[in-house]
């Protein structure tokens, strides 16, 4: 209760108390005669019994109108106390910052909210009333002041570093504060936390400036399908200069006219989204390919507000498309089908063959020694004839007949019309011989060449492209080992020998992984002396259903798989470990012989791998010799030489094996560092009985003498081959007659054992 009210207050009772003493007074003079009269107060003057109830109706009128005084001020406590409360209720859970400032700079009041705003206690601003001014951001010192000026009657936005250093934006309404009389009591602030909006705003804007900057052409569409905002890509894409121009338009009014009629807007409607490649026009008029996408835009309620688009030019993309498309199923080089286009022809042949009972002739055909060509003339003229090639099998096809290229010198025919198998020869043999019967002119070159194909027919041999494609290859190949510049049709005998070959294959690989080969050695006999010289360490594999297999039954697979890198590198290094292991055991020294491939002679290190082998195992190189076959001078003739030159400047011995059966120039005898020749089993077969064996053994013999090479035959199997060799001065030898390959054990008690008991049937006159 203020202080003025509490005056009038004491004004009213006093007033109060004064009527009731006078409305007592006067008629109280004459009942206080009446009662002094009677006889129990008659000792009591009258005068005086009048003053006393005088006296005790004032206080009795006093103390009542105290008692009301009393009663309304504490009604009025009360109220006032009620209003504080609901006061302090109010400023503590406003949102906002309430700041009030005295005149004289002091703080009048600070709300709650202030802590979490600017992250400091009310009794930090009440102790420092100038806080605020030092939290502002100091590059927003001057927004500040600005909001200050309290005509401004707005809110100013600025920032302010709160407690934690934290940067957070407020809005600011400064605001004079007067009280009843219109006096100023000084400045109300109004402090609202906007971080949340400031960042939401930016945001907005952001995005607003990425859909403008963006290369992606956007557009947003009312539910009507009228155009309502475009960026600027959209609007160059179509060619307009202006908003305005696009503005307002119809969606549908900038595609060709097939595709006006769409109903976009309730294809999203219905689908939810909407995706289609179609022609657009431009605002010039011209055509171009399009990709729209467009999906519905929603409030946070989930009611649709408008459809966002995406404009594609795909004008390009399609272009490279049908070129990529164009390039996928033709050949770069030919321009004829290549294997994917050939299998969608194909299968469309074969349908319409099934249809009509009729035959067609599948045709692999491959070059002959294309790899020759390519190394002697050059890549580029290799391609010229393929070119030459494409022509000339081109002028050898019907109507209904097609040809395509699989790639490098691989071609494929299909003959659509065929009525048995010898109509398929004949065309196979005249495409043999438009190749082979004439020359092609490479410009500097006439080269000749041939090609080994291989056919499969429709159904017989298959009811697919894929499995027809299968059987022709492999026909091929089978053309190819018999001989070259021939075919060979598919049988199921080629098929299972295919199939053989790559369980073969399956069955290698595994062995070399679970240990399934081992060796045994042959004995290498010197008559003279009647002493095991070298043995022969040979290689054989313990197949787990096929039983023991001989070197001639998968060596050709490895070599050609590449397995034989790790099968023959296991076989050296297991057959010298083997020599140390018996020389351990008291068996006087030997030589131990191990035949390296041509394949293993095209490894670049393969000298230093020998080198590691020799070193593991402990054998002398002197007592190591590798059998070489005469096809390793075939491969490449500069590369062998330096190799058995490295081989030979290490003291390792080398021997030519199955000498004069394979490479036609001896030239190699004079300037290869060979140290032994060994004549092949197929001449020592037949002698004595055949004279051309036994001329050739003569002059092996002869010319061995004089170029001061050793020579041993092997495949001595009857007493007769050996009197024959002997007689002729060759008494180094190896075969059964002397003794089969026996496992490790068996051949070291040979070795213990006098060779002369032994072998006393080959030693005798």
């Amino acid at each position: 209760m203020r202080p003025d009210s509490l005056h009038i207050e004491y004004r009213y009772l006093c007033c109060c108390t004064l009527s009731l003493a006078l409305l007592f007074l006067l008629p109280g003079r004459g009942i206080a005669e009446q009662i002094s009269g009677s006889s129990f107060i008659s000792t009591i003057h009258p005068a005086c019994l009048y003053a006393a109830m005088a006296v005790a109706g004032i206080c009795a009128l006093f103390m009542t109108a105290l008692w009301l005084a009393v009663t309304k001020y504490k009604r009025s406590l009360r109220k006032l106390d009620d209003k504080e409360k609901l006061l302090k209720t109010i400023t503590d859970y406003t949102y906002d910052w309430e700041l009030w400032i005295g005149n004289n700079g002091s703080i009048l009041f600070c709300s709650p909210a202030c802590e979490r705003i600017s992250g400091y206690a009310r009794t930090a601003f009440e102790k420092h009333p100038h806080l605020l001014e030092k939290i502002v951001h100091p590059e927003d010192a001057p927004r500040y002041r600005c909001s200050l000026r309290t005509e401004a009657q707005q809110f100013h936005a600025f920032r302010i570093i709160d407690r934690k250093g934290n940067i957070r934006w407020v809005e600011h309404l400064c605001r004079e504060i007067y009280d009843d009389r219109g006096n100023s009591l000084g400045r109300r602030s109004t402090i609202r936390d906007i971080t949340d909006r400031k960042t939401a705003e930016n945001r907005l804007l952001l995005a607003h400036y990425a859909i403008d900057s963006s290369k992606n052409p956007l557009a947003m569409i009312s539910m009507e399908g009228i155009i309502t905002y475009a960026n600027p890509a959209m609007m160059n894409l179509f060619g307009f200069t202006s908003s305005r121009e696009i503005l307002g338009k119809q969606v549908v009014s900038l595609l060709a006219p097939q595709h006006e009629e769409m109903d976009i807007v309730q294809t999203v409607k219905t689908e939810g989204h909407y995706r289609e490649e179609m022609l657009a026009r431009n605002k010039r008029g011209a055509l171009f390919e399009l990709e729209l996408q467009a999906f519905i835009t929603r409030d946070v309620s989930g009611s649709p507000l408008s459809l966002t688009a995406f404009f594609t030019d795909i004008t390009t993309k399609k272009a490279d498309e049908r070129k990529i498309k164009q390039l996928a199923f033709s050949d770069a080089l030919t321009g004829l089908p290549n294997r994917l286009a050939l299998k969608k022809d194909l299968d469309r042949t074969l349908a319409m063959a099934s249809q009509s009972s009729g035959t067609v002739a599948v045709l692999m055909l491959d070059l002959d020694d294309f790899k020759q060509i390519n190394d002697t003339t050059g890549h580029a003229k290799g391609d010229e004839l393929l070119l030459l090639l494409t022509s000339r099998l081109k002028k050898q096809l019907g109507e209904a007949d097609s040809l395509a290229r699989l790639g490098g010198d691989e071609f494929v025919l299909v003959f659509a019309q065929v009525d048995n198998t010898n109509r398929a020869a004949q065309k196979t043999q005249r495409i043999l011989s438009c190749l082979s019967d004439k020359s092609f002119d490479l410009g500097e070159s006439q080269v000749f060449t041939s090609a080994s194909i291989g056919i499969a027919l429709f159904p017989q041999n298959g009811k697919d492209s894929e499995t027809l494609l299968k059987h022709a290859d492999m026909a091929m190949y089978e053309a190819k080992k018999s001989g070259r510049n021939t075919y060979r049709f598919f049988s199921d005998e080629l098929r299972r020998r295919t199939i053989e070959r790559h369980q073969l294959e399956v069955g290698l690989r595994r062995a070399l992984r679970n240990e399934e080969f081992f060796l045994v050695y042959q004995p290498q006999v010197d008559l003279r002396t009647g002493q095991i010289i070298a043995l022969e360490a040979l290689v054989r594999w313990q197949h787990p259903e096929a039983g023991t297999l001989l070197p001639s039954m998968f060596i050709p697979i490895a070599e050609k798989t590449g397995l034989i890198h790790t099968l023959g590198e296991w076989i050296l290094r297991t057959a010298c470990h083997q020599a140390m292991q018996w020389r351990r055991s008291g068996v006087p020294p030997f030589r131990m012989a191990v035949n390296l491939s041509a394949q293993q002679f095209k490894q670049a290190d393969l000298v230093e791998r020998i080198e590691q082998v020799l070193l593991s195992s402990g054998l002398e190189a002197r007592y190591l010799e590798l059998e070489i076959t005469e096809s390793v001078f075939m491969e490449n003739l500069e590369s062998a030489i330096e190799i058995l030159v490295d081989l030979k400047a290490r003291a390792i011995q080398i021997a030519i094996d199955d000498f004069g059966t394979g490479y036609s120039s001896l030239n190699y005898l004079k300037n290869f560092p060979i140290d032994r020749i060994k004549i092949a089993q197929e001449f020592v077969r037949d002698v004595p009985d055949d004279h051309n064996d036994a001329a050739i053994i003569e002059t092996i013999l002869v010319m061995a003498e004089r170029l001061g090479l050793k020579v041993l035959a092997e495949g001595v199997e009857v007493k007769e081959q050996m009197k024959f060799l002997r007689d002729r001065n060759c008494f180094e030898m190896q075969g059964f007659y002397f003794s089969p390959p026996l496992q490790a054990q068996q051949m070291e008690d040979l070795l213990k054992q006098p060779l002369a008991q032994e072998y006393a049937v080959g030693l005798c006159p």
